[in-house]
């Protein structure tokens, strides 16, 4: 009986003790922006763009040094917006999602800033790039009137 005990509860705590390990071991981190706890992972944010001429949040912070990946989502606006920067301190920047036609009349507006995407209205990007320096830095809408009317933020780098 006891030799059967034995064969039962031995690979049970076995179990149990590889369990309570992995758990240890495991990232139990709380980063609610990267899901990384150690600070080297992506920083994910994202801005959404409205038929109210707003960026929501109009206030972004990330760290310098770490890439970023900046959703743009313009998904539930009729209209052409864009999030530009006009000039920060960034380096491998890539853009994915822009508009077709590059959003204003087909003009290449991008080539003339540091962060810049166009969407049409439904359409949802992204930005990745890393922020090299510390600083506060405006983006806006660059169609024709957006800016006047309100729609720019701010992009915080700590």
């Amino acid at each position: 009986m006891k030799r059967i005990i034995m064969r039962l509860v031995l690979p049970l705590v076995a179990a149990i003790g590889f369990i309570a390990v992995a758990a240890a071991c495991g990232g139990g981190g709380d980063d609610k922006k990267t899901g990384d706890s150690s600070g080297s992972g992506v920083q994910e944010v994202t801005v959404k763009m409205t038929d109210l001429v707003t960026f929501q949040p109009a206030e972004v912070r990330v760290e310098a040094g770490r890439p970023v990946r900046l959703t743009v989502d313009n998904s539930e606006s009729a209209a052409v917006h864009d999030l530009t920067v006009a000039e920060m301190p960034v380096m491998d920047v890539l853009s994915s999602g822009a508009a077709g036609g590059m959003g204003h009349a087909g003009m290449d507006v991008g080539a003339e800033y540091d962060l810049h995407i166009a969407l049409d209205g439904g359409g949802v990007g992204a930005l990745e790039f890393t922020p090299t320096q510390s600083g506060e830095y405006v983006f806006i809408c660059t169609v024709p009137g957006h800016e006047q009317a309100g729609m720019t933020g701010k992009l915080i780098v700590v």
